[in-house]
C-alpha cells in the first residue's frame, strides 16, 4: 500500500459537498425532531439551501469546499497522533510491564543472555522481494 501525500489528495467537487451538507443538515434536523421534539427551521433552511445551491450554482461552493478539505488535513494531522499516543500507553505499555511483572515468556524461546545477538547469519544471498504474488 502506497503512503499518499497531501499533494496527491484530490479535493471533492463543490456540488458533492453540498449534497453532503445539505444531507448532514437534514439528518441533524430529523434526530433533533425524532429525539428531543425539537423542530429546528433553520437547519432544515440550512438543508435546502446547500441542496439548491450544490444543483444550481455549484462554484458558490467553492471556498467553503476549499476550507472543509483542508480543515480535514489539520484534523488528521492532530487525531492520529493522539489516537496511536493512547493506544500505545493505554494498551501496549501495561502488558508489556504486566509480561516483565510476571516473567512470561510468550514466544516459547529460551533466552540465552550470553549471546550477543539472536540473528542468524546467511550463506545465501536474498533474492528481489519485488511481485512476490
Amino acid at each position: 500500500m502506497k503512503n499518499i501525500t497531501e499533494n496527491q489528495l484530490k479535493i471533492g467537487t463543490e456540488k458533492n459537498f453540498g449534497i453532503v451538507f445539505g444531507i448532514f443538515f437534514l439528518l441533524l434536523s430529523a434526530y433533533l425532531f425524532y429525539f428531543h421534539s425539537f423542530f429546528n427551521i433553520f437547519t432544515v433552511i440550512l438543508s435546502f439551501l446547500f441542496f439548491i445551491i450544490s444543483f444550481t450554482k455549484p462554484g458558490l461552493l467553492k471556498y467553503p469546499n476549499i476550507i472543509w478539505f483542508y480543515f480535514g488535513i489539520l484534523l488528521g494531522k492532530i487525531v492520529v497522533p493522539v489516537f496511536l499516543f493512547f493506544t500505545y500507553f493505554v494498551i501496549f505499555t501495561p502488558m508489556g510491564f504486566l509480561v516483565k511483572l510476571f516473567k512470561r515468556n510468550y514466544i516459547d524461546k529460551k533466552i540465552d543472555k550470553k549471546l550477543k545477538s539472536y540473528w542468524i547469519k546467511r550463506d545465501s544471498k536474498i533474492g528481489s522481494f519485488d511481485d512476490q504474488f
